[in-house]
């Protein structure tokens, strides 16, 4: 007897719709159980399935996957030999070999997302990266003796849209960084992550990233240092700059601080390495002067020497303007080149989150009532005085349309008489009707804390329950904001 499923169909027959039963497997697209059991009902279920089993990100590294224990099954044939390989056969790096590379596979248009975890070696004569040079190796866009990589998207078998790297104190070979770029040049969305307390290089880094000619999303998580220099030391003049008729200098290589991607701006203040016009969201977790370098390498893609003259009447040699902005760690007092840049996107800001690790905060500096696109704001300060710092930077939103805005406060603030609580809860109270207000408490275990924010602000809290909500840090609209750091590293 047919189960009632197959029954279903035949009834259906070859006409039933096919966009009918995507719908219903839509549905299910987090249920990998009825995933899998529907990808062998129907040959027509197969796309659905697979576009939703493999849509959820893959995370490939050497050591032995979780979970229960696997047999080591060999990567290379019997006909091969396995000595020299530097790749665990328990590993995830080994079951992406197997399963994805295959002759008979066909699931490698249909992945989406891969997180690539590199973590030291443990054998000292092992480089730490040696597994991830043979995988990509085997990959078939994988062009040694190739510098240019323009066939790539059509030689590579992958559609990616997510690239996610998270490097423990591993360096990348210049073989893999090319290799990356050949098998995956459709990625949209890249997470680079770094931990070390290492010396980088920051220019490095972003000549790799701006090798991925359509990425859309930025996430850039790093321990950079500079070198420190002091004022009329060779290379390290100040260099005036203006934006767009601004008159007003800020000092590109800081007196104090001198990174290498400063070597990447020439003589007339242009870059020649360039983010991809296409980028919309920026997410950084930098030190303070490593964020401010950066920010002004973002100002210096809009100078124009003679040699890029013509190019720049062709497609208009720009500053990348982003709709979503996440700064993680603002940490220096004087932010010249991030309130420059926070002006340059004053039409296109649609979300700013910003973590404040300053002693003193410049009111001037973080303005954003000339930023008419701005719809949600996250703002947490852990500097001298937050409560002030959080009432001025609001105050400047009055006039524009922000529609969310979330607070985090410190959780040892709420037991202090700050004067700035009151003025805080005054301006909460009376801010615009259409705008939705949700207080941070700073901490993920239950307390007495949201009992001590009614005590601070009182207005604040009377108002309707709709307009201004307590949250705690792991509630999920909290967590979708500092997860994609946080929650990442302590998961690797």
């Amino acid at each position: 007897m047919p189960s009632s499923l197959e029954a279903s169909m035949q009834q259906a027959g070859p006409n039933f719709p096919p966009e009918v039963s995507d719908y219903i497997l839509d549905h299910c697209h987090d249920d990998k159980l009825t995933l899998a059991a529907s990808s062998l009902v129907s040959h027509s279920f197969n796309v659905a399935c697979r576009y939703h089993l493999l849509a959820k990100n893959i995370d490939i590294s050497n050591g032995p996957e979780r979970g229960e224990d696997r047999e080591k099954i060999p990567i290379h044939t019997e006909s091969e030999s396995e000595e020299g390989t530097n790749i665990n056969p328990a590993s995830s790096a080994a079951s992406f070999i197997r399963i994805v590379l295959a002759p008979s596979s066909t699931i490698a248009p249909f992945l989406q997302e891969l997180s690539l975890v590199l973590r030291p070696s443990e054998k000292k004569e092992v480089l730490a990266s040696a597994w991830l040079d043979e995988l990509l190796a085997l990959l078939p866009a994988t062009k040694t003796d190739c510098t240019k990589f323009s066939n790539a998207a059509t030689a590579s078998p992958f559609h990616l849209r997510t690239l996610r790297l998270f490097r423990h104190g591993v360096d990348l070979s210049a073989f893999a960084l090319t290799a990356l770029h050949q098998n995956f040049p459709t990625i949209t969305t890249l997470a680079f992550f770094e931990t070390t307390l290492h010396r980088r290089s920051l220019r490095r880094d972003m000549e790799w990233v701006c090798g991925f000619a359509n990425l859309e999303d930025l996430l850039f998580y790093g321990h950079h240092r500079a070198n420190k220099r002091r004022v009329g030391d060779e290379g390290v003049a100040g260099m005036n700059v203006s934006v767009d008729g601004d008159t007003s200098a800020w000092v590109w290589n800081h007196p104090l601080h001198s990174f290498d991607l400063n070597e990447a701006v020439n003589a007339q203040g242009t870059t020649t390495i360039r983010l991809p016009q296409s980028i919309r969201s920026l997410r950084l977790d930098l030190p303070g002067p490593a964020l401010e370098a950066f920010m002004q390498w973002l100002l210096s893609h809009a100078k124009v020497d003679e040699d890029n003259e013509k190019s720049a009447k062709n497609g208009r040699m720009d500053i990348p303007r982003v709709s979503t902005l996440h700064l993680f760690r603002v940490m220096d007092d004087e932010v010249p080149g991030l309130r420059a840049y926070l002006n340059e996107c004053v039409d296109t800001l649609e979300e700013v989150m910003m973590f404040l690790y300053q002693r003193t905060t410049n009111r001037e500096d973080f303005d954003f009532s000339q930023h008419s696109a701005l719809r949600t704001l996250f703002l947490a300060s852990h500097g001298f005085k937050p409560m002030q710092v959080l009432h001025d930077i609001v105050s400047t939103t009055r006039s524009c349309h922000m529609q969310k805005l979330l607070l985090q406060f410190p959780r040892w603030q709420l037991a202090t008489d700050d004067d700035a609580w009151e003025a805080l809860d005054t301006l909460l109270s009376t801010s615009k009707s259409q705008l939705t207000i949700s207080a941070v408490v700073d901490e993920a275990r239950k307390g007495d804390s949201e009992e001590k924010l009614k005590t601070r602000l009182p207005l604040s809290v009377a108002s309707p329950k709709e307009k201004f909500t307590v949250m705690k840090r792991n509630d999920k609209v909290v967590a979708g904001y500092v997860d994609e750091v946080y929650a990442r590293m302590s998961t690797f």
